[in-house]
């Protein structure tokens, strides 16, 4: 079977790693089975959709021992199942050591993931800190300029156990 989607990924790949042939040739069936792309492998890959190049490119990068990980918005990408294999991956590679800088626009991501959050926003630092701390000053701004700053209808978030975060006026 032909493997060469595999080699070295694109230049313009969404996610690029150095990895010498010999590497990949030892990985290659993990990396296949985690991108879960099945019979496309064989594929070129200029015909693969852009969500197999992603999870073609996520499954290598994280196969080649990285001491840093950069992942922008990277699982966003897939079913439920392939977001599931890309956390729980991501998961071991934390406990190892590895460096992960998660990009986002997913507050759960940012407080089940990281211990540490930077808010940017238009380019500037708007906080640096713990994430569930940093989340929910982003959470608030986000909630206070959508009341457009009116005293008697700002809306709230209200913690439910288990069920995340929820908005509303807090009216009943």
């Amino acid at each position: 079977m032909c493997r060469s989607s595999v080699d070295l990924p694109e230049p313009d790949a969404p996610i690029n790693a150095t990895i010498s042939p010999r590497e990949i040739g030892r990985r290659v069936d993990d990396i296949i089975d985690f991108a879960g792309i099945g019979e496309f492998i064989d594929s070129p890959v200029r015909i693969y959709s852009s969500g197999m190049k992603v999870r073609l490119g996520f499954s290598v990068a994280v196969h080649v021992d990285p001491e840093i990980l950069l992942l922008d918005e990277v699982i966003a990408v897939g079913d439920e199942r392939f977001k599931r294999r890309c956390f729980d991956h991501v998961y071991k590679l934390r406990k190892k050591g590895v460096t992960i800088v998660l990009v986002t626009h997913s507050l759960g991501q940012v407080q089940s993931m990281c211990d540490r959050a930077t808010w940017l926003e238009g380019g500037e630092l708007k906080m640096d800190g713990d994430a569930i701390e940093v989340a929910r000053a982003y959470l608030q701004q986000v909630n206070s300029s959508e009341s457009g700053a009116d005293d008697d209808q700002h809306e709230v978030g209200l913690e439910m156990q288990g069920r995340g975060e929820r908005r509303g006026t807090g009216e009943i």
